[in-house]
């Protein structure tokens, strides 16, 4: 670390060329960052437990109520 001239009492120190750059690549390290596929299959899990989530909610909730159903069917003259 190369020092500033001091003006009195208060003195600070300045990094060096390409220090800070240093220090940062430290600190970044010493962050846990996930990969970006462990990322990904992570986002991808998430939804899919919203969506089974869903899905169970549904027919936990939902009562479907039979009814009797009628439909015409046309006749068909038969082929000669």
């Amino acid at each position: 670390m190369a020092e500033e001239p001091s003006s009195g009492a208060s003195r600070r120190v300045l990094p060096q060329a390409g220090e800070g750059f240093r220090c940062r690549l430290i600190e970044n390290s010493r962050r846990r960052i996930l990969p970006s596929l462990f990322r990904f299959l992570l986002v991808i899990g998430i939804i899919a437990a919203l969506i089974y989530g869903g899905m169970l909610a549904l027919v936990a909730f939902v009562k479907v109520e039979p009814r009797e159903m009628t439909q015409t069917v046309p006749l068909t003259k038969p082929a000669k």
